[in-house]
């Protein structure tokens, strides 16, 4: 055993089997190539698929590799690893679909542009492919070649395991992953040798049409093509229609501008943390103050604002019915002071009738106590199904024009209120230090506090 470990110590030794995705049958025959991620150049380890489909390679491990399949009838495989010890890839190969021939005509040879027209059954996909734009060796071509394309259907998980890993770089150069509305792989070759075949600078290329049914991703889909070398998608400026419309292509400059704004989010969200945490830090340091005062007197309290709020929530709603939906968090009602004598106590104290009224009468003006109203308010107001007034009989909480209406002006001023309350909180930092700006237009944090409100 030590043995085996002492000699696979700083190797890649991988293994695994081959089979067809249209009925899971071994592949013999294929040829299995191990390729250095980003060099150019012959493949590292070769291997052919045994009867029963499997094969092994075994390479020095520290570094990624891409796994290449070829065989003829399927289309290529292709799988990105990188680790050391013993893996297993088992691999699934999608048979090609269509294999059609068709005579290329040389560019000097044709006035017009010449196509040859095919179609793919199962999937519903048709091909438009050039003939007259072909090379070989950047030479023109002419003679017998065949066309050759698979289409990958989106909805199975075996025949979207024959596709490479969804991880592609855009234009603008991030690396993101990819969600698939379809997965094309087309290839031209000579028929007498089997050579693929280029297509000249300046063509169209091939196009296609492909029916699906998956479900548009949320962002304007694109077009992407695989790079060998790169070992992942690449996305391609090239124009896409959609349902008979023409998108608008990729445009680095906009990636960059969202992903600054994507990254001042989170420099936003991280800075809220550590305010909230400092916050919390206080919170739980003047609950553990309290809790050892009270101990000494052998009295025990709830630090944690919980039994603070049910007590004095319920007498803010009794005594001012204006603030009935009022449902502030509990940490309010955890908040401390210090006394003339140095003693820790709540900030509102529930432990007598008098507190709690007292209490009460201070909760009734805490500015988040009263937001908490407006903002439950305005929810029930603009909720589909909600309504301010659960009693309101149901035919007059139909959505008809006259009732958005209506509830558009009972909920203007919980927002209003809403929005006050967020603008007297809002300021801008840095995003590095936390330190505020104060030489900021004001409009801009108005426009800042709108657009969250509304998303």
């Amino acid at each position: 055993w030590r043995a085996m470990e002492a000699e696979r110590a700083g190797k890649l030794v991988l293994r695994g089997t081959l089979r067809s995705a249209d009925g899971g049958q071994a592949v013999k025959g294929a040829q299995v190539q191990l390729v250095a991620l980003g060099v150019a150049g012959p493949p590292l380890r070769e291997a052919t698929s045994l009867r029963d489909g499997s094969w092994g390679v075994a390479v020095a491990a520290g570094r990624a590799w891409t796994v290449r399949v070829e065989k003829e009838g399927f289309a290529p495989g292709r799988r990105r690893i990188g680790a050391q010890g013993i893996l297993e890839e088992h691999l699934r190969l999608l048979p090609v679909s269509v294999r059609a021939p068709f005579e290329a005509e040389a560019a000097a040879a044709t006035a017009a542009a010449s196509f040859g027209r095919f179609e793919d059954p199962a999937s519903g996909a048709r091909f438009l492919v050039p003939t007259c734009d072909l090379l070989k060796s950047g030479l023109a071509f002419s003679g017998p070649a065949i066309f050759e394309a698979a289409v990958v259907d989106v909805s199975s998980w075996i025949s979207l395991s024959t596709a490479p890993l969804l991880v592609g770089r855009t234009i603008g150069g991030m690396r993101q992953p990819l969600q698939t509305v379809g997965i094309i792989y087309t290839r031209v070759v000579d028929a007498s040798d089997g050579k693929q075949l280029q297509f000249r600078v300046g063509s169209r290329g091939i196009e296609v049409a492909l029916p699906s049914t998956a479900p548009l991703p949320l962002t304007a889909p694109s077009l992407w093509r695989y790079g060998d070398a790169a070992g992942e998608w690449q996305q391609l400026d090239c124009p896409l229609m959609v349902n008979g419309g023409e998108l608008r292509p990729p445009d680095p400059f906009r990636e960059a501008a969202e992903a600054r704004a994507a990254q001042e989010r989170q420099e936003e969200s991280r800075h809220l943390v550590r305010e909230n945490e400092a916050a919390a830090g206080a919170i739980q340091a003047a609950r553990r103050a309290m809790a050892a005062q009270r101990s000494e007197i052998d009295e025990e309290v709830c630090t944690c604002g919980f039994q603070g709020r049910q007590a004095i929530m319920a007498q803010v709603r009794k005594n001012y019915p204006q603030l009935r939906l009022a449902d502030p968090p509990k940490r309010i009602f955890a908040e401390t002071e210090t006394d003339e004598k140095g003693c820790v106590r709540l900030l509102y104290p529930y432990f007598t009738l008098p507190d709690i009224e007292s209490s009460a009468d201070r909760a009734s003006r805490h500015p988040d106590v009263v937001v908490s109203h407006h903002l439950a308010a305005a929810c029930g107001l603009l909720d589909p199904g909600g309504d301010e007034h659960p009693d309101t009989p149901q035919p007059s909480r139909r959505r008809t024009p006259q009732r958005l209406r209506a509830v558009a002006r009972r909920a203007q001023p919980h927002l209003e209120h809403v929005v006050a309350w967020m603008l007297e909180r809002t300021r801008a930092v840095r995003a590095d230090t936390g330190e505020t700006l104060h030489d900021v237009e004001p409009n801009l944090l108005r426009l800042c506090v709108l657009e969250r409100l509304v998303s």
